[in-house]
């Protein structure tokens, strides 16, 4: 495998943690971003092994905002499974006092080097595991299962950010609790002092690059072109809104965001001829200027590890249609936001109508100051780096 890797600083007397990730996109980067950079900088530097993917500057721009030793991105030639193999070579190369892998196959490939190595191993849980991932006949399925789960409980520290994603690999990896595993569950959260600032605008530079005028309802969907966040149901539900006449005012979704199924997508919307209603526009590494300028925010989810985007909305203060779905759920509970039927398009759409007719602008404004309250991401980073702190103590043996 080609190896590059870009060095950001060092600082030898720092405890070296060495962060795996498959590909480093989406909510697993800012994750990273948002809870790294709460960390104590004198305790902890960081060396970051990535796969290459579209937010490599991104990810670059991050690790300038906590203590990073190196970056070395790979070129998935031979698929991400294998990524062991880079594992292998930098820990051989180098000496690290923790491992913490972000998602499950990152902990997987961390797992089978790390039998010959013990290094104390923290992995974080990003979401579930897919149909895709476990795909075959029931006793294949039930061999790849018992396999991770032999792997995953090799790890010392089984790290969710929300209860419903607890519960799912309670029953999906038995073995795992019932291991030297520790399952522990600390709440995802943003930084929300770079929100607090933050001001709705109906003119903003979004509206003045794409010659939006004030007069246009905006909706935002901000996310990874995926399945799983639900962008099909929401073309579904716009489908409905046109046929059915929902929605008089004039209207505009803008999705922001990179993936997989964006082209196909894109493709669908055409085929339908709602390309006069929904337009993409390439992926933005800040977001919150796009969300202060919509009008209203989507969340379609079919699940969520924990929904960061949601708490983003929140703290600045944009109203938000999100589905009750897995981990999602946990963050928009006891808050403004408009709750709909996971899946459920025609439910969506009429909800859409409503925010549209009906907007809930100074409801979502005075929940502000809560929403900064639940989510700052210092109860996130304490909960962490308390983990960190016994887990190299217990190597030092002290």
């Amino acid at each position: 495998m080609r190896r590059q890797a870009s060095t950001v600083g060092s600082d030898k007397k720092r405890r070296r943690v060495l962060v795996v990730v498959t590909f480093a996109v989406g909510g697993i980067r800012t994750y990273m971003r948002y809870v790294y950079s709460r960390l104590n900088r004198e305790k902890y530097a960081f060396t970051i092994l990535a796969y290459d993917s579209s937010e490599r500057e991104a990810l670059e721009e991050d690790a300038k905002h906590y203590q990073t030793d190196k970056l070395i991105f790979i070129k998935p030639r031979y698929g991400y499974r294998l990524l062991f193999w880079s594992v292998l070579r930098e820990v051989l190369k180098e000496r690290y006092d923790l491992i913490h892998s972000q998602g499950i196959f990152a902990a997987f490939n961390v797992g089978l080097v790390n039998f010959l190595f013990g290094i104390p191993h923290i992995f974080t849980v990003h979401g579930l595991l897919e149909e895709s991932d476990l795909k075959g006949f029931s006793l294949l399925r039930s061999l790849k299962l018992n396999l991770l789960s032999f792997v995953l409980k090799s790890a010392d520290v089984m790290h969710h950010v929300s209860q419903d994603m607890v519960e799912q690999y309670r029953k999906l990896l038995p073995g795992v609790e019932n291991s030297k595993c520790k399952i522990v569950m600390i709440s995802h959260g943003i930084d929300v002092e770079s929100y607090a600032e933050e001001k709705r605008c109906k003119a903003g530079s979004l509206r003045n690059d794409l010659g939006i005028g004030c007069k246009v309802f905006l909706i935002g969907y901000l996310g990874r072109f995926m399945d799983r966040k639900g962008f099909p149901i929401l073309i579904d539900a716009v489908q409905i809104i046109e046929t059915e006449n929902l929605i008089e005012k004039e209207y505009l979704i803008i999705a922001v965001g990179s993936g997989d199924r964006q082209k196909r997508y894109f493709r669908e919307v055409n085929k339908r001829g709602l390309s006069n209603k929904i337009k993409f526009i390439p992926f933005r590494q800040h977001v919150q200027p796009i969300i202060s300028e919509m009008d209203l925010i989507i969340m379609p989810s079919l699940w969520e590890a924990c929904g960061l985007l949601a708490m983003e909305v929140l703290c600045i203060g944009t109203p938000l249609i999100a589905s009750d779905c897995l981990g999602l759920r946990e963050v928009t509970k006891d808050t403004p936001t408009i709750s709909v039927p996971t899946g459920n398009a025609q439910a969506l759409a009429e909800a859409i109508a409503m925010a549209v007719k009906s907007p809930a602008d100074e409801e979502f404004e005075r929940f502000r100051g809560e929403a900064y309250r639940r989510f700052d991401v210092r109860h996130s980073a304490v909960g962490l780096e308390k983990i960190y702190d016994l887990l190299c103590k217990t190597k030092l043996g002290a």
